[in-house]
């Protein structure tokens, strides 16, 4: 997170809010799945706040079949908005 998703927010960038927001979320998104796989370590607000993760690392099998659902999930969630773009363009 950070000034990144702090600009991102706020609209910087002018000119294409849908993918500012959808960057936005891509990071939010990022921090709380790194939490489910990595050990209690990552603060939520700076170094002396509280830390967070699940730890799926520490149970492998698990944490592999998760993140390979992720990524079907997300290669589907892609091919069906390309396609739809695409079809768009050819109209």
């Amino acid at each position: 997170m950070g000034v990144g998703h702090v600009a991102v927010s706020l609209g910087c960038g002018q000119g294409r809010p849908a993918t500012e927001h959808r960057a936005g979320l891509l990071v939010v998104s990022h921090f709380f799945l790194d939490g489910l796989v990595h050990v209690a370590g990552l603060p939520l607000a700076g170094e002396n706040s509280p830390k967070f993760g699940v730890g799926l690392w520490k149970h492998m099998p698990l944490e592999l079949c998760l993140e390979t659902l992720m990524e079907f999930v997300a290669m589907a969630i892609y091919w069906k908005t390309a396609g739809a773009a695409a079809s768009a363009v050819r109209r």
